[in-house]
Parts: C-alpha cells; sequence; structure tokens
C-alpha cells in the first residue's frame, strides 16, 4: 500500500535487491489472494439501481413506480419490504429481518444484475433506533484492542531488528527514533519507514559476497511489514520502469509473479466476503484481522483496528436507515456502535482498503409531502434537459475564516471550514460574480441570495431563514447537526424540510443529531463533478467519509447536474 508521507517508496529499490525479495516470499502466493472489489469507473447507470419502497403503503409503492418508469430502471430491481407507519425503525426489527430480507434479495438479484446503488422511498422509515449493548459486542470491541496492541508490539520489534541491520555499519549512523509501546501509531510508521531507508543504504554499501543473510533477513521484516500489497507494488513499479527496456526472459517472470501475488490477493478478497455472512462475532473479527494483515502487512493492519477503535460510537447507536444501508455487505452486527469507513471515499481510490469497506451508494426520494417527492423526480430530470444550471452560488462561511482560531472552534469544523473556503474560491475563480462567499460575523440575511442554485453554509440549527428563492434542479447542503430531522413535518424550520418546500431538487442532511466529525465534505459539489456524467450520489459518496451515521442524501441518486 502507499504510506502517507513516505520518502522512500518500495519501487526505488533496486532490481537485485527486490528479485531477492520476491524469492524469499514466494511461498505466500501459495496461502492468499485478492479479487480487487474496487470502483468500475463507470458512470452509475438506471439498471444498477435498487429501488426500495413500503409494502402495502399506496403512495409508496406509487411512488417507487413512478420513478422506476421515469429512470427507465428494470420492474426486477424493486424490492417492497413491510414497514410500520413510523420513522424510526426498531433496531431489534432491522437486526432480525430487515436487514436479511434485503441482503437475501440482493444476492439473487445479482446473480443476474449488479447493484451499484438503493434509493428508499419515502414510506421507508428514516432512522433505525437505538440498541441494548451486547456482550458480543463487547467482545469484539476488547478483541481488536488486544489485537491492536499485539500488531503495534510486532511492529515495534520489527523496526528494532531493521534498526539493528542499519547499524551494523560504519557507514550509517544508527536512527535517532527512540520507540516503545507508548510511541503512536503515526510515529511508529515514521520510524518504521526511516529504518527502511537506513537498511537500504546499508545494503548498497556492503560488498555482494556478504549481502544475502542481511537481505533475506530485510525481505522478512518488510514483508511482514507491507504484506502482500507492498509485493505486487513492487513488480508493478519494476515492470513500469523497465518497460520494453526488459529483458524478455526476465518480464516473462516479473509477469508470472505479478499474477500470482495478484490473484492471491484476490483470494484474500473471498475470504473476506466470506466472512460477510456470518454472524458478528470476535472469532469473524479474528478472520477479517488476519485476513487483512497478511495483505496490508502490520501496517495496514495496525492502521485498520486503529480506525475501527477510534471510531467505536459511545452513543445508542442510532443511525438514520440510508447509511446503515450503505454498509449492508459488512458483517451483521458489528455496525451497531461504531462509524464505519466509506470505501467509495475519493482516499480509498486505488487503494488496498477498499477491498476492506464494501459500500452501497445510497438515496431517498422523500420530504414533507407526497407532491414533493413526486417534484424531487421530475425537477431532476427537467434540469438535466434543459442544460447547465441556472442561478447562483452562495457560500455561507458565517465569518469563520476570522475565528478559527478561537478555543470553541472544534477541530472537524476547522477542517469543514477549511473545505467551504476552498470551494467558494474554486467557485469564485470559474464563475466570478455568480458565485458569491458570505464571510461576515452573520449568515445571509433574508431574501439576500436570489436565485438559489447551489447553497452550502453554515449554520443556524433548526431555525431556517428564507434566503431566497431556489432554481430547477437546486442543490441545497446546510451544515448543521439536526438539519434533516423531523422530515415530514411541513411546519417545522429545519433546514431540510423547508429547502425542500421552496423548491430545492437535493438536499444534504442529518436525521438526528450528529457531531461535525460524521459531517459530508461541502466539495461534494465541486464545479469539476458536476460534468453531466457523473451522478449526484456518486459526487457524494466520494467525499463522504462514513457509513453507520445519521447521514441522508434526499434527492434522485440519477440526477447528473451541469456547471458550465
Amino acid at each position: 500500500m502507499t504510506l502517507e508521507n513516505n520518502d522512500w517508496r518500495p519501487d526505488r529499490w533496486s532490481t537485485n535487491i527486490a528479485t531477492k525479495l520476491f524469492g524469499c516470499i514466494g511461498w505466500f502466493c501459495a496461502l492468499f489472494a485478492v479479487s480487487a472489489s474496487t470502483l468500475t469507473g463507470e458512470t452509475l447507470q438506471p439498471n444498477q439501481v435498487a429501488v426500495i419502497a413500503a409494502k402495502n403503503n399506496r403512495n409508496s409503492e406509487q411512488l417507487a413506480g413512478y420513478y422506476i418508469k421515469q429512470r427507465g430502471i428494470p420492474k426486477e430491481n424493486l424490492l417492497l419490504i413491510e414497514f410500520d407507519d413510523e420513522d424510526i425503525l426498531s433496531r431489534e426489527k432491522w437486526d432480525t429481518s430487515v436487514r436479511s430480507e434485503i441482503a437475501q434479495w440482493l444476492k439473487v438479484r445479482e446473480e443476474s444484475q449488479p447493484i451499484r446503488c438503493f434509493v428508499t422511498m419515502r414510506g421507508v422509515p428514516i432512522n433505525i433506533g437505538p440498541a441494548e449493548t451486547r456482550l458480543q459486542e463487547s467482545l469484539i470491541y476488547q478483541f481488536i484492542q488486544g489485537h491492536r496492541e499485539r500488531l503495534h508490539r510486532r511492529l515495534v520489534e520489527t523496526v528494532n531488528a531493521l534498526n539493528k541491520l542499519a547499524i551494523d555499519s560504519t557507514e550509517v549512523s544508527s536512527p535517532d527514533v527512540s520507540i516503545n509501546e507508548s510511541t503512536s501509531t503515526a510515529e511508529l510508521i515514521q520510524a518504521y519507514e526511516k529504518s527502511v531507508q537506513q537498511t537500504d543504504l546499508r545494503l548498497q554499501s556492503i560488498i555482494s559476497g556478504d549481502r544475502q543473510p542481511t537481505i533475506d533477513q530485510f525481505s522478512r521484516l518488510i514483508t511482514d511489514a507491507g504484506g502482500l500489497t507492498l509485493v505486487i507494488q513492487n513488480l508493478n513499479g519494476q515492470l513500469q520502469r523497465g518497460g520494453s527496456n526488459l529483458p524478455e526472459q526476465q518480464k516473462a517472470v516479473l509477469v508470472q509473479q505479478f499474477n500470482q501475488f495478484n490473484a492471491a490477493f484476490q483470494t484474500l478478497q473471498s475470504v473476506l466476503d466470506g466472512t460477510e455472512s456470518l454472524v458478528a462475532s470476535h472469532e469473524t473479527m479474528q478472520i477479517r484481522v488476519a485476513v487483512i494483515e497478511r495483505a496490508l502487512g502490520l501496517v495496514g493492519a495496525l492502521r485498520y483496528t486503529d480506525e475501527l477503535i477510534a471510531n467505536f460510537d459511545s452513543d445508542d447507536g442510532l443511525a438514520s436507515f440510508d447509511s446503515e444501508l450503505s454498509v449492508l455487505r459488512r458483517p451483521a452486527g458489528f455496525d451497531l456502535r461504531i462509524a464505519l469507513p466509506n470505501g467509495l471515499n475519493v482516499k480509498y481510490f486505488d487503494n488496498p482498503l477498499q477491498v476492506v469497506y464494501p459500500t452501497l451508494m445510497v438515496s431517498r426520494i422523500d420530504g414533507p409531502t407526497w407532491p414533493i417527492c413526486k417534484r424531487l423526480i421530475d425537477d431532476a430530470m427537467a434540469a438535466e434537459k434543459s442544460g447547465p444550471l441556472q442561478g447562483q452560488f452562495y457560500f455561507d462561511l458565517r465569518g469563520i475564516a476570522q475565528t478559527s482560531t478561537a478555543n470553541n472552534f472544534s477541530q472537524p469544523e476547522r477542517r469543514l471550514e477549511d473545505v467551504l473556503a476552498t470551494l467558494a474560491g474554486n467557485f469564485q475563480t470559474k464563475f466570478a460574480s455568480r458565485a458569491v462567499k458570505n464571510s461576515e460575523p452573520s449568515l445571509f440575511a433574508a431574501k439576500s441570495c436570489p436565485e438559489i442554485a447551489i447553497y452550502c453554509g453554515w449554520s443556524s440549527i433548526g431555525e431556517y431563514i428564507d434566503i431566497g428563492d431556489w432554481k430547477l434542479g437546486s442543490i441545497g447542503y446546510h451544515l448543521s447537526p439536526i438539519s434533516a430531522s423531523d422530515l415530514h413535518n411541513t411546519e417545522s424550520q429545519t433546514w431540510c424540510t423547508q429547502m425542500l418546500q421552496r423548491g430545492a431538487a437535493v438536499v444534504v442532511g442529518y436525521s438526528s443529531f450528529t457531531t461535525y466529525d460524521h459531517f459530508l465534505r461541502p466539495s461534494f459539489c465541486n464545479p469539476e463533478g458536476f460534468d453531466g456524467d457523473k451522478t449526484i450520489v456518486e459526487n457524494v459518496f466520494a467525499e463522504l467519509e462514513w457509513c453507520s451515521v445519521r447521514f441522508v442524501l434526499i434527492g434522485d441518486p440519477l440526477y447528473r447536474p451541469v456547471l458550465k
């Protein structure tokens, strides 16, 4: 895998050292392998969208039928599920029936048609309720903590062993990094990278006859640390560097090795896929972390367990139905108390961790009234036919840039503000006066934003401000922790409810109180992404970091906005 802040890369090794490394770990391909479940790179198509509606709810079924007809979605992609007429589905019902019903339907449907996206209709619950703490969840968490300590200890030992190899030479100075079991993961990885650099220098300094024992030990250590991904990356680097200059025999050997290790990587993915049908337990998690360690090494596995621990949620497990649906392909039950990484996020593009985080895109056709739901479909299609979005682009920074060092401004808020400020600058560069940025201490005032095409801004919690009129196909994102709560109450002053009633075609929000570290980055509406090719749901999920949270995207997922 590609390590962050890494000035040393495996593809810089000499061919001789790399060849020795591969000879040392040939046994590995006989054990494991990965079928990369990566992004296709192709735009979402109607036949890849599945629709969920409420069974025996006439309005929900009719809305689903209308959407399927308008977008040309196969009728076989419709799943009807019986729900009570409530916005919250009990966690028990989700666990014991609804989740498995959807998963089984998806398994059968994908025998003939791959599904990449779900769209839920009004009538499908908005939230999945809280759950009582379970012994099994506690055991899983205890296992992850214990395994993380073991991974950390082994990587410390690996770094110390590499340092010993490095200082066994007068040409190389002793590493100046002191590490132990209290060293942070970031510092430990940095120390590992430095120790590899130092050992590589030593290998270049000693005479050929004395190299082999050191090369063998070096190979074993970095294979443990970097996993199969390191080997594949290295082979690919040799093939790319050598190109047509490689002797045919050497190239054939490299290609054969690359194919063997890549097949091994695909087998690992098959093992991971197999765990998804198992009941969540610490035994299942043992299998997953063992597979991940084989694929990504100590470094990748340590990062993975750190992410799980860091995002183990201390609240009651409340999540939006759609966000929980997006992780349907993860092991059942394990998502109750943690925010789970979104494998479709841009940071996982061409990253081995993407196969660890299989994710479905999900959007919702919903709103305060049934006519508004139908309008979301009609407006999206009409906007596509009418050409580029008309109107203005508004970005409300609420003066945060001037006060971002204040003690009451959290780090997640700072990151969001930075993204929002950059986004506003991009729009001003591309669209000049059509882009309006507010950096004043107060929010945009009522009626100060005529002809809204796109609006992103902070943060009037639960108190909508009627800032202006919304154009055909318009998109609204108010960065508020409860912006999509109380969605079906026409009197509610939450932002999603009011933006929808005033004409927005797409809104983004949170179905219950959400912390800022789980917020969608506003960069989903970057002008480069709205080219008429990628859909709104693809743009959103490329910037969404977390699933199994309280996030909702309301609007036609197949909508393709155009900005020019």
